[in-house]
């Protein structure tokens, strides 16, 4: 009985210890390379969040600093027409998909309705356009959003619009603690775009 007890909790732990390397953040490189060029550079002390780390099928490269529900910055580029930034999962809906010929003012509703396909709703951005129609990114745009469980989030946007293709930078925070341990790092990485 000690034997199988034994073969058991060597299986058992070795199963652990690969699952925890599979899918715990990485750290991020000194600078990241964005699809149809450009880069950021990220803030020290956030790492690189694999998709299998929290289950949700979304388009792009995510960072975080303390942990997925508390923090990210998510980086979905070249977004042609018909694709999404959120993929249907066990536990998430599909979003909507981008369009073909839609312009600045038809983000703020994209970007809403692909985060509440993830469990964050009542997305408002604050400020004017968030960019002019050109290959430039655009200003960084306040906005804010709520889970389910009450939470509250706060955050910055950019995005720019590239022959019809979508490149969008969002970072997003607990509001009450995790904002503000985030915002400079993460405000620092939006800024290093180009």
């Amino acid at each position: 009985m000690s034997a199988r007890l034994a073969t058991s909790l060597i299986v058992f732990f070795s199963i652990m210890l690969t699952a925890c390397t599979s899918t715990s953040p990485l750290p991020a490189p000194a600078e990241l390379s964005l699809p149809g060029g450009g880069q950021m550079i990220p803030a020290p002390g956030w790492a690189l969040i694999p998709d299998a780390l929290d289950g949700r099928r979304t388009r792009g490269q995510r960072l975080t600093r303390y942990g997925v529900d508390l923090d990210q910055v998510w980086l979905a580029t070249g977004l042609k027409p018909g694709q999404r930034l959120v993929e249907a999962s066990a536990d998430t809906q599909d979003g909507p998909a981008w369009g073909e010929g839609e312009n600045p003012d038809d983000v703020g509703a994209f970007l809403a309705d692909s985060l509440a396909a993830i469990g964050y709703h009542g997305c408002t951005l604050e400020g004017g356009p968030l960019t002019e129609p050109q290959a430039d990114w655009g200003p960084a745009t306040d906005f804010t959003a709520h889970t389910g469980r009450g939470l509250a989030y706060r955050g910055q946007v950019r995005i720019r619009l590239r022959g019809g293709r979508l490149d969008l930078v969002l970072w997003m925070a607990e509001a009450d603690i995790y904002a503000g341990r985030v915002e400079d790092g993460a405000k620092s990485m939006l800024t290093s775009l180009n």
